[in-house]
This record gives structure tokens, sequence and C-alpha cells, in this order.
């Protein structure tokens, strides 16, 4: 890596995800003749191309903000910082093992397949008993320190973690938790792309296979068990199902007006039970396509356009637009871990925005990561002085 200049990527990362993410459905909405979804009026696709605009508006808008020289060289490690995250790291394995342990070892042990594993945890949380949410704050905070393990990581040794990586892919799955994986690789892509000083191009590059595969883990991760039985050709329709079913779902709510919510879609669901009289409590997903299973796909563009139209769809768009690009920079400027949760979660949301809208639905998780590495630093403080 060394004689290469540093490169400014991470600053423009949301932005891109975005925009090809979105250029994506309309190649296949508009160039596909054999696609499964036929209707995409012009409507539609002038709203698509409004929420593209917006972001990118939005975006370009606070480029133009004073916001400081960026810093060339991440902090230095002390030798007792350095001792605290070692620590650190051989507890957070030690804790991610166990979990994998249970929720992945021990069932397939005993002939039970992960999706129903699965089911059995979401119901045991469901009932309400102590110990499963004694064991998901557990899951989530194991999850938190194993994502900074790895942030950490790369800030010390200025390579990518292959190992730490894959554990944490390990982990997430056995926490049952898609959204938790998908974000983690937004956010440690962030970091590492952030950092590295290989050539421009080099990281282009890589960034367009990581979206490659965030997307086909997005998706296959979406796709029901009841699909696990079914041919090649049934496999692969639900896989185009949920990939651009969200926007179709958006043109049928467009045509139909269903369904419609006494409520506020842009407000996130937890935000019902302290703000009173904002509606009545909005499902957890959106049931807009009728397939077997059913899918809960919708697309970012539905909750504003839901709320206020499409003048409130621009304003959405433009704000998160603007966001997005002054967490990014920031983030390249002032390098510390909760910018780079925030703007790998950015960077999670745009890409997921076809299909879902985690800039609304994703914050519950965004919370548990900011906690979580809010204590892992704590801790770490706590170690480091300690050691003395």
């Amino acid at each position: 890596m060394a004689g290469s200049t540093p490169n400014r990527l991470s600053e423009y990362l949301p932005m891109l995800a975005f925009v090809a993410a979105w250029a994506l459905q309309i190649v296949y909405f508009v160039g596909y003749d054999s696609r499964i979804f036929f209707t995409y009026g012009f409507g539609v696709l002038s709203l698509v191309l409004l929420a593209v605009g917006s972001y990118v508006t939005g975006y370009f808008a606070c480029k133009i903000m004073p916001l400081g020289k960026a810093i060339a060289d991440p902090p230095v490690r002390t030798l007792s910082d350095i001792r605290a995250t070692t620590i650190l790291m051989q507890v957070t394995i030690v804790m991610a093992a166990i979990l994998v342990t249970a929720n992945i070892l021990l069932p397939l042990a005993r002939g039970i397949s992960l999706s129903t594993a699965r089911e059995l945890a979401l119901e045991a949380w469901e009932n309400g008993g102590v110990l499963p949410r004694i064991v998901a704050v557990a899951v989530n905070v194991t999850i938190s320190f194993s994502l900074m393990m790895i942030v950490d990581r790369i800030d010390i040794k200025g390579r990518f973690p292959f190992l730490l990586v894959l554990l944490f892919v390990a982990l997430t799955i056995a926490a049952y938790s898609r959204a938790h994986l998908l974000m983690g690789l937004s956010i440690i892509s962030t970091k590492w792309i952030s950092q590295s000083k290989y050539r421009l191009s080099f990281i282009f590059f890589v960034f367009v296979l990581f979206a490659g595969l965030f997307s086909i883990l997005s998706v296959i991760t979406s796709v029901g068990s009841a699909d696990r039985g079914s041919g090649i050709e049934d496999i692969l329709k639900s896989v185009e199902v949920y990939a651009f079913g969200g926007v179709a779902g958006f043109e049928f709510y467009y045509t139909t007006g269903f369904p419609q919510y006494a409520s506020l879609l842009t407000i996130p669901r937890f935000m019902y039970y302290f703000i009173p009289g904002i509606g009545v409590l909005p499902p957890s997903y959106f049931p807009f396509i009728d397939t077997v299973p059913p899918i809960n796909v919708f697309s970012a563009l539905y909750p504003p356009f839901h709320d206020f139209g499409a003048t409130g769809l621009a304003g959405f768009f433009l704000l998160y637009g603007f966001i997005s690009a002054l967490v990014a920079f920031l983030f390249q400027r002032r390098p510390n871990r909760y910018l780079c949760i925030l703007s790998g979660f950015l960077l999670y949301a745009a890409l997921m925005s076809p299909f879902d809208d985690q800039y609304i639905r994703g914050l519950t998780i965004l919370i548990l990561m900011l906690t979580g590495a809010a204590l892992y630093g704590f801790i770490r403080r706590a170690i480091r002085a300690g050691l003395g």
C-alpha cells in the first residue's frame, strides 16, 4: 500500500451506492423484457428520478460547506491502546464462539435447521421470557464488540482482517440477523476504504465487488425457507421478486392507493411508544405483493410518498442526501467509531433503498450498535487505565 495516494472515495460511497442501486432497478424495468413485473408507468419512473435527483442534490449541497481539512493518517495507537484492544478482542472472540456454538453448531448437531432454530428463538422472544431478553442483549453487545474489534484492527494493522470478518459473519448468522450482517459489512467496508492507500481504480473495483456481494446476500437472506426445496427456476424467480419487487410494490400503491395507514410511516415504529397522538402504530412490514411465501419489500419511496406526496418524497431524499454527505465528509476528516458506524449505516440504507426503507426501519439496530460502541469504548478506556 505504501507510496500510493490516499483516496477520498469513502466521501462518495453512499451517493454512488444509491445511484447504482436505483440505476439497476431502472435498467431492469425498462430494458429487461422477460421480467416478472410488467407495470412501470411514467408516473413511477418520474418519482424514482425525483428521489434520485433530490438525493444527489442534497449530497452535493453539503459539499460546499466548510468542513475543515481531512486527516491524512489515522490516529497513532499507543502500546496501552493496543493491549486494551487485544484483551477486548480475546473476550469478544470467546463470547462469539459461545453464541455460534449455541445457535448454529448445537441445533445442527440435534438435526434442527437454522430456519427452525430462528423461528424458535423468535417465539421465545415474543413470549416475553426474561432469559431470551438477556440473551438478546448479550447478542447485540457481542455483535457491536465484534464490529468495533474489526474497526480497531484495521486502524492498528492497516490490513483487512479476513478471519475476524468471517467470525463476524458467522456471529450475525448465529444471531439470525440479516440487518446486522449487511449493516456490519457496510461499516467494515467504509472503514477499510477510508484508510486504504491502494490506487483509486483498485478500490473502486473492490467496492463494485462488495456491492454485488451485498446485493446477493441481501436477496438470498430474504428468500423464505419455503424456497429451499424448490427447483432452480423457482429459486431464481424468488430472487427476482425480492430484488425488484420493491418498486413494483410502490407502483401498486401509486396506482391503487393501497395499503393506506392512519400513521406517519416516516416516523420509526419505536417512537410511537414515546410520542402520543401521531397515529395508529403501523405494521412491522407492508404486505404489498402476494407471493408464497409473502414478501415485505416496498422500497424507500413508499413512506415519504404515503405521508407527504411527491413534495415530501423530494424533501425526504434531499435531507438524506445532505445527511449522508455530511456524515461521510466528517468521517473522512475525523475518523472515529461513531462516525464510522453512521457512515456505514447510510451506505447500507442507500444500497437497501430500492426494496426496503432502512433509513427509518433500521434506526433501532443503529441505536443498538451505537450503544454497543459506547460500551466498548468505555470498557476499553477502563482496561487501558488499569494497565497504566
